[in-house]
Order: C-alpha cells, then sequence, then structure tokens
C-alpha cells in the first residue's frame, strides 16, 4: 500500500496518540511459566507471564497479567485499557510503520538519484559555462584590441586631414599668387606694346619732316 502525506500524518497521530493514553514504557515481558507446543491444536509453545513496567528500583506496575477465571481459563487482566488497546493494535501499526518506512527509502533512493543526475547536470552546465567565459573573454579582448586599432586609424585620419587641409590652404595661397604675378605679366606686356607702338610713331613723325 502507497500511502500519501495526510495518510502517514494521521497515522502517527493516532499512535501518539494512543502511546500518551497508554503506560510509559520501557515494558517487559516477564515469564512464570512456559511449555513447548505439542502441535495438536497448531500451537508452538505457551507462555504465561505478566507485561510490566519498572516505575522505580524493583517497583512494578503490572499492565497486562493471565490469570485463571472460574473455568480454569486465562483471561488478561489490563489494569489500563489503553494499554490493551496499544498492544491489540500493535501489529497493524508495526506493519503500517514498516510500509511507510520502505515507501520513505524509496522515495529517498529516487530522490537522491534525482539529486546525483541534476548535480551531474550543474557539472556539465559548469564546465559550459567556462568555456563559455574563456570564449567570452578571448571575443572581449579580441573587441578591446579592434577597438585600439579603430582609434589608432581614427588618430592617423583626423593627422592626414589636417595634413590635407595644410597643404590645401597652402595651394590655394600659391595659386592666389600665381593669378597676381600672372595678372602683373600681362600688365607688362600692355606696356610693352604701348611702347612699341609710341616708337613707331615717333619715327615716321621724324621721317616725315
Amino acid at each position: 500500500m502507497k500511502y500519501t502525506p495526510e495518510q502517514i500524518t494521521e497515522l502517527l497521530a493516532e499512535i501518539q496518540t494512543a502511546r500518551e493514553a497508554a503506560t510509559p514504557g520501557p515494558w517487559e515481558f516477564r515469564r512464570k511459566k512456559w511449555t513447548p507446543g505439542d502441535g495438536e491444536w497448531g500451537d508452538r509453545e505457551f507462555s504465561v507471564g505478566d507485561l510490566r513496567h519498572e516505575v522505580k528500583r524493583n517497583s512494578y506496575h503490572t499492565i497486562l497479567e493471565p490469570q485463571k477465571n472460574k473455568y480454569g481459563q486465562y483471561d488478561l487482566y489490563a489494569w489500563n485499557e489503553s494499554d490493551a488497546r496499544i498492544i491489540a493494535n500493535s501489529p497493524a501499526w508495526l506493519q503500517q510503520l514498516t510500509e511507510v518506512v520502505q515507501q520513505l527509502q524509496t522515495q529517498n533512493i529516487e530522490a537522491q538519484k534525482a539529486y546525483d543526475n541534476l548535480l551531474a547536470e550543474a557539472e556539465a552546465l559548469g564546465e559550459q559555462s567556462s568555456v563559455l567565459k574563456e570564449s567570452l573573454s578571448a571575443v572581449v579582448d579580441e573587441l578591446k584590441s579592434t577597438k585600439i586599432k579603430l582609434e589608432e586609424e581614427q588618430r592617423v585620419a583626423l593627422h592626414h586631414e589636417r595634413e590635407s587641409y595644410w597643404v590645401s590652404t597652402k595651394l590655394a595661397a600659391v595659386v592666389e599668387t600665381l593669378k597676381e604675378i600672372s595678372q602683373g605679366e600681362r600688365s607688362s606686356i600692355a606696356l610693352a606694346h604701348m611702347a612699341a607702338d609710341a616708337l613707331v610713331r615717333i619715327k615716321a613723325s621724324q621721317e616725315t619732316e
């Protein structure tokens, strides 16, 4: 039989209530008479005694005691009926408690297997985590290296841009200078032509005179 947690709780509560109502333990059985059975009536032995509880040293409280009735048959005299009930129920309770313990042992074994499986999975995940950590570390290092390269390329590009700007400025100044020189040369050529014309005119007028 498989017990639910509620059934286990109820069983333990029932046993606890019976124990609290009964005479405190430990109990002992004192044999007064014992004879082997002959098997005629299915008996293997016959034991007569009393069940008692030691209240203090050499002082006992009788729990159950067999006594002969008027017919010569033994009856059990229980000075506390709760004691008789707990004895009568003991076989069933022991069976139930045995089944409960076996069930809990099985559950414990299954729980241990589940724990071992989870532990193995956790260890595997830990190994995977270590591999991922190493991979991420390598990626981070690569990103740092790439960042340094990009910053260096940006610095070089900015330097080239400044140099290009400086060269462009200088070229613009040179162009302006060349323009001015060119304009000056054209003026000189024009003056030379005018002087030549004047000389031709002066020479012609001299010949005419």
